[in-house]
């Protein structure tokens, strides 16, 4: 690993372990103190100020992109603990979750292409609703926007997160479903502010987030040649 490789990933992990201290702290794991979100307002900031252009910031922090691909095979441990806890409920909140999973590609990708958006905001759209160690794993297998995909997910998660607990929460919905549809709609960030007030909530949510993974790695190459 050359220097420049070092020095990026030290920055990276530098910065987003300070701006989730805060977010911890300060913000209270608001999801609008998005520690992804911040941690890259902060390094291109940063950037700015070195002088250091994104392109060459980007290759010496590809090493990242190794950990990135574990932390996806990570979610492993927490679905299988979430599979058990959901019990002979599994059947019917898999075919919830496809179902999710379908209408949330499906319609992203169909008012898009309505719309007339440029090609690459149609793919990065199309994952949108997936975590963002999915998101960018997959437009990097099919060459798409990485990084405006990342973007896309976020801002979708903090949409989520900020919208739908409270909306489900008034309709008198359960712990166990609002975790599933906030872990769906909003993944990690709605996941993360879940599990600050309910476990049970955080931990359907987080099933819902890795399956909802898997769900969009099967679909997109179905869906890729009509928006390639």
């Amino acid at each position: 690993m050359s220097l420049a490789s070092i020095g990026a990933a030290i920055l990276t992990i530098a910065v987003f372990w300070g701006v989730r201290m805060l977010a911890d702290g300060a913000a209270r794991g608001h999801p609008l103190a998005n520690p992804v979100l911040w941690s890259a307002v902060v390094v291109v900031a940063l950037l700015r100020i070195g002088d250091i252009g994104i392109a060459a910031y980007r290759d010496a922090a590809r090493p990242l992109l190794t950990l990135l691909d574990l932390s996806v095979v990570a979610l492993a441990m927490p679905l299988v603990a979430s599979v058990r806890s959901a019990g002979r409920q599994i059947g019917h909140v898999l075919l919830a979750l496809v179902g999710g999973g379908v209408t949330a590609m499906a319609s992203a990708v169909g008012l898009a292409c309505l719309f007339g958006l440029s090609r690459p905001l149609v793919q990065a759209l199309s994952v949108k609703s997936i975590s963002s160690g999915f998101a960018i794993a997959l437009m990097d297998r099919f060459g798409g926007p990485a990084p405006l995909a990342a973007g896309l997910v976020v801002t979708t998660g903090m949409i989520g997160a900020l919208t739908l607990p409270p909306i489900l929460k008034r309709l008198g919905y359960r712990d166990e479903e609002m975790g599933l549809a906030t872990g769906q709609a909003a993944h990690i960030v709605g996941t993360d502010a879940l599990l600050r007030r309910s476990r049970t909530a955080g931990a359907h949510a987080a099933l819902a987030m890795a399956l909802s993974g898997l769900i969009g790695a099967a679909l997109l190459p179905l869906i890729w040649p009509l928006i390639s």
